[in-house]
Order: C-alpha cells, then structure tokens, then sequence
C-alpha cells in the first residue's frame, strides 16, 4: 500500500474535487468525458487521485460499452488529465487492474481568438488542385 501513495497527485479530497471542477469548467470535454472524470473522481477517496476501477466496471456504471470507455480514457490521457498504470500482481502473476490516476495540469481560460489578418496580407496556398474531368477520354 505504500508504494501507491508515491502516485497520490493531490494533498486532499478538496484539492481533487476543485481541480476537477475547474478542469470541467475549462476544458471543452464530451458529455461522456465528463462523466468519466466525475466517476474516477468519486471513486479516487482511499488514494487521493487513484482509482482501481476495471474499463468495464466504468462502462456498466456509465451505461456505455467497453469500447465506448477505452475511448474516453485515450482522449482524457491525451489532453494529460489522467495516466494509466499497468499493476502486476505479486503473488498470482499476471496484470491486476490499472491504476487510473488523476493528474493536476495547468488549467486556464481561454483568450479570444485574435482577428485574422486581411486576404491581401495571408500568405496565399501553394496546394495544387487537382480536378477531374468526366467528359474527356482517353485520346
């Protein structure tokens, strides 16, 4: 039990519970994606930030399937909101159930888009077009 403590990222409950607010206030995220951080958020209490729930477990309580759930955890690992530990079991061998950590990023608003600059001053495309014409045939 010692060596997970060595994976907390937070120092309290309340620390996680504000980072994940802020995190779904900020980021622009799926429904589901939502979902699934309040889930690993309400289920990461014994270890603050780390949850032991198997990717099936996550799709029975979200009503959605296996796959669906894979999905999420790949666009929230790569947004760098959560990471993913592979456990090995002491004992019996083989892989246990990852590790779904919760990991604080830096988080902020965002700024306004600045204008685009006029078309005479854009740099113009050098992307050739290619069209098809139906009505030629092979001369």
């Amino acid at each position: 039990m010692q060596s997970l403590r060595e994976y907390e990222s937070f120092e309290s409950i309340s620390e996680m519970d504000d980072f994940v607010s802020t995190a779904l206030e900020v980021l622009e995220l799926t429904e589901l994606d939502r979902k699934l951080l309040r889930l690993l958020a309400a289920h990461s209490c014994k270890f603050i930030g780390i949850s032991f729930l198997k990717v099936q477990t996550m799709a029975d309580k979200l009503g959605v399937s296996y796959k669906t759930v894979q999905r999420a955890l790949k666009r929230l690992k790569e947004i760098g909101i959560i990471q993913r530990v592979r456990q090995l079991r002491k004992v019996s061998g083989g892989f246990g159930a990852s590790l779904t950590i919760i990991r604080p990023i830096e988080l902020s608003y965002r700024e306004e888009a600045p204008e685009e600059a006029p078309e005479s001053t854009q740099e113009p495309s050098r992307k050739k077009e290619t069209f098809f014409l139906k009505h030629l045939k092979k001369i």
